[in-house]
């Protein structure tokens, strides 16, 4: 009989990187409360600007969601390696002793790279868009550069240079996010055969809130959708473009640890060293697809029931043809953004609204490849890591991607923005309905009596600049 899920990581060592993210969070989270008798977790913990200090920053971790839900003993297994991989990898390997399991889900845009020690097997987590065409394959795309060359010669290039270089190299892939990951796997594919343990990469798709676990709606991050339904949320994001006909793919966090340890447990029990790493798609869209549509309205529904508190206009989202959409922004959303900034700025209020949009126009241009196209992923090799799941682990590594509801994966969704990100209330959200109140009013009477009131204004302008320009003549 085939060792379950909790038999395998029973006294395992695990080494993580990418902690402080969504997913390393939540793969924390989860394999200590499915197997307390793991052995230890080493997690790989740098300081960043807010917090210099790592193991500051580790602590603060370790006393937020979902970490502070961890008992005592289980929060003790969680060791904090500080430093980096860049600079500190020898120290790191000292340090661990015998892994068993790695699992790197860490991102850089660093071109750097350091070899993995020794260990019984790893999971890369990357993300599943690889090539600039729309159907994805289990497979290694490939580039027509050696990485190593490549990474090394951006060790020494300035940041122009860099530049300078990039159009080159990534030809037809969209950005340098995707190059730089094609580059990763297929450094890790030429390495696999010198290896002593079984590689596997998983590719995500969009990553959303969670479904189920740790808490319905759990996010940390305005990535992807998640930004997109912030925008909504607050009114900075009205006018869309896009075709709701368009099916688009989230996958919630739970759904990818649930994938990232069932396939460390498929890596263990089928796969043996020098073999070719083994990829997993995980995406919704072949199981269980949805369209915008669904969500363009489900937004006015999830406004009306879990309003938020720091909204600045009133959250609705029109559809409109893309010229449409050019001409009207200056017009519908930038005038009105400098005019309430110009109110704030009176008021002694220091937020910003026109740098706030401007942020999140950044945002969507580096999203919108990804979530404005339909893509179709192979899932193959995903099927047998489920098929291989025995029924007491398919039920504790639920992959059932039909049991996701969107209706009310979207409302939790927005629930959790408002207290996960917000540390807003959602049991009395009076002040938010409020609040609501008032910019449903703006919207409908105030603004529009503005516009008018300026088109008035340019109408008779114009008429006073006419005349004046008749005399002249």
């Amino acid at each position: 009989m085939a060792q379950s899920a909790v038999d395998v990581f029973s006294f395992a060592s695990i080494l993580l990187t990418g902690f402080t993210g969504l997913v390393g969070k939540c793969f924390v989270w989860k394999v200590l409360n499915m197997c307390p008798q793991i052995k230890n977790i080493f997690v790989l913990v740098r300081g960043n600007k807010k917090t210099p200090d790592a193991r500051e920053r580790f602590e603060s971790l370790l006393s937020e969601f979902p970490l502070s839900e961890l008992s005592l003993e289980a929060k003790q297994k969680i060791v904090l390696l500080e430093g980096d991989l860049e600079s500190d990898f020898e120290s790191f390997k000292e340090q661990m002793g015998n892994v068993d399991i790695v699992v790197h889900s860490a991102a850089s845009v660093n071109f750097e790279s350091r070899s993995m020690p020794r260990s019984s097997q790893t999971s890369r987590v990357a993300r599943g868009f690889w090539t600039s065409g729309f159907e994805i394959e289990e497979k290694i795309y490939p580039v027509d550069e050696d990485p190593l060359l490549i990474m090394s010669a951006f060790s020494w290039m300035s940041t122009e240079m860099g530049r300078a270089l990039s159009p080159f190299l990534m030809k037809t892939k969209p950005n340098s996010y995707i190059y730089s990951k094609a580059l990763a796997e297929n450094y890790i594919q030429s390495k696999c055969g010198d290896l002593p343990f079984p590689v596997a990469i998983v590719r995500p798709t969009v990553i959303g809130a969670a479904h189920s676990e740790p808490h319905p709606g759990y996010i940390d991050n305005l990535n992807a959708l998640t930004g997109a339904i912030v925008a909504a949320a607050h009114g900075a994001w009205r006018l869309e473009s896009q075709s709701t006909s368009v099916n688009f793919d989230c996958i919630p966090i739970d759904f990818v640890v649930n994938g990232i340890i069932a396939t460390c447990l498929y890596s263990f029990r089928n796969l043996s060293p020098n073999q070719p790493p083994l990829l997993v798609h995980l995406s919704t869209g072949s199981d269980n697809p949805c369209c915008w549509e669904v969500w363009h309205k489900l937004q006015p529904v999830a406004r009306d029931a879990i309003p938020m508190e720091r909204s600045f206009r009133y959250p609705i989202v029109y559809v409109v043809h893309p010229w449409v959409k050019k001409l009207f922004i200056p017009i519908y959303r930038d005038f009105f953004m400098i005019l309430y900034d110009c109110i704030l700025t009176v008021t002694g209020n220091k937020i910003r609204l026109r740098r706030i949009t401007k942020k999140l126009d950044r945002l969507f241009a580096l999203t919108a490849f990804y979530i404005q196209n339909q893509w179709t992923w192979e899932q193959t090799t995903f099927q047998k890591v489920r098929k291989s799941l025995s029924e007491s682990d398919s039920k504790l590594l639920y992959l059932d991607y039909k049991v996701i509801d969107w209706r009310p994966y979207y409302l939790n969704y927005y629930k959790g923005v408002k207290r996960f990100l917000f540390n807003e209330n959602v049991s009395d959200m009076t002040k938010a309905r409020k609040r609501l109140q008032f910019l449903r009013f703006m919207h409908y009477v105030v603004e529009p009596a503005i516009l008018l009131l300026l088109c008035v204004l340019v109408y008779f302008a114009s008429s006073v600049l006419l005349s004046f320009a008749c005399r002249w003549i």
